[in-house]
């Protein structure tokens, strides 16, 4: 795995993020006395270093609606 440095300049980015998901996460992250950018780049930053294992996340992830005519 490459080694990822936490030191370097923070530049903008854009994601698509489902509304309800990005009001519930700021909110959360607001209770917990940070802010969404700080939850966006941990997490960014946990996934770069192996830290954040995608495979769990998605086991808690909203299925996705049946297709109509199934």
């Amino acid at each position: 795995m490459a080694q990822v440095s936490a030191v370097g300049e923070s530049v903008s980015r854009s994601v698509r993020v489902k509304k309800n998901m990005w009001n519930a996460a700021k909110i959360k992250a607001e209770r917990q006395g940070t802010n969404i950018n700080a939850v966006v780049g941990d997490l960014v930053e946990g996934y770069a270093r192996g830290a954040i294992d995608l495979t769990i996340v998605k086991q808690f992830a909203t299925p996705a609606a049946p297709k109509k005519n199934e």
